[in-house]
């Protein structure tokens, strides 16, 4: 529930990649907060790849940024038809809003 109030706060609404960015966020903790032999020994970087930790993580990497890129370009279509129109600012900006 927490996360799904975050994710709204920081697009802003309901979006159609809600749950799978949630399920990538939580996988990516529970990754990232694993004992890892190559974080521990930099010099045995090579068993990441061997134990298929690297890849799974560039796979989520991939995913999320395709997620995040889409959100921002409906963001930036949402701006764009806005100041077309000339519309005053909306009081409703989000957390993408101002970072754009």
């Amino acid at each position: 529930m927490t996360n799904c109030i975050n994710v709204r706060a920081v697009i802003g609404k309901k979006c159609k990649y809600e749950k799978e960015l949630i399920s990538l966020i939580q996988e990516t903790f529970n990754r990232s907060g694993r004992f890892d032999v190559p974080d521990l020994f930099p010099s045995l970087n090579f068993l990441g790849i061997l134990i298929g930790t690297n890849p799974a993580l560039l796979k989520m990497h991939r995913k999320t940024n395709n997620i995040l890129n889409d959100i921002i370009n409906e963001h930036k279509k949402k701006r764009s038809a806005t100041l077309a129109r000339k519309c005053e600012e909306s009081n409703h900006d989000d957390m993408i809003d101002v970072l754009l």
